[in-house]
């Protein structure tokens, strides 16, 4: 595998709900880059990023991160190297925005979890990244749907991976919370972020 490639599937096949929702796919992601996952609704997008992200085990073929088979590395070094923002993510009832952004912490975290000083700073930056500083704070339900998705973008922040997965990330926004998160995935690309984004709008998907 290239230096050049931090993601690469080889022959990869996944079978779901009695179909194949994934079929020989070969597919290389180059280091800093943006790739879109387009096509219509139920042919296997989002089955793709979750065999990726291995949420899902493949009935045949490889997924290589950084040259390795992600089915034989620790959990936790890969939840140190990859993000997956899954669509539509249930928020937990009776957490802050803050402490829902902590979790994206988790991978990093000692044994007990807690939050470290240098861990409560990267996840103030996160919030102040996506201009949810000072509503840090308040219920993560609370919030509206276009502010809701900036809080689980400030969780991916905060777990400080290379490569990030989002499924769908503007669905059920309005059109100017779908250009606002577009932005700022361009933003964390522009930062070094590698970015596999499932898109439904070619006309998005050709401009970010």
């Amino acid at each position: 595998m290239s230096q050049d490639y931090i993601l690469e599937t080889r022959n990869l096949i996944k079978e779901f709900k009695g179909f194949t929702a994934v079929d020989d796919v070969d597919l290389k992601v180059k280091r800093g880059s943006i790739h879109a996952l387009i096509g219509p609704n139920g042919c296997g997008k989002s089955t793709l990023l979750k065999t990726i992200a291995r949420v899902l085990i493949p009935q045949q073929g490889q997924v290589r991160l950084k040259g390795e088979d992600i089915h034989r590395q620790n959990s936790r070094i890969l939840s140190q190297q990859l993000a997956l923002l899954p669509q539509s993510p249930i928020t937990p009832e009776g957490v802050s925005i803050r402490q829902l952004v902590g979790y994206g912490r988790a991978p990093w975290c000692g044994r007990w979890g807690r939050l470290s000083r240098q861990d409560e700073q990267i996840v103030t930056d996160a919030l102040d990244q996506v201009g949810l500083a000072e509503l840090a704070d308040q219920p993560a339900t609370a919030l509206s749907g276009g502010q809701r998705q900036r809080a689980w973008i400030a969780m991916i922040l905060a777990q400080q991976t290379e490569l990030v997965l989002l499924d769908e990330p503007t669905t059920w926004l309005d059109i100017n919370h779908q250009i606002e998160l577009l932005q700022m995935m361009r933003r964390l690309n522009d930062c070094g972020k590698t970015i596999v984004v499932v898109l439904h709008d070619l006309n998005q998907a050709c401009r970010y």
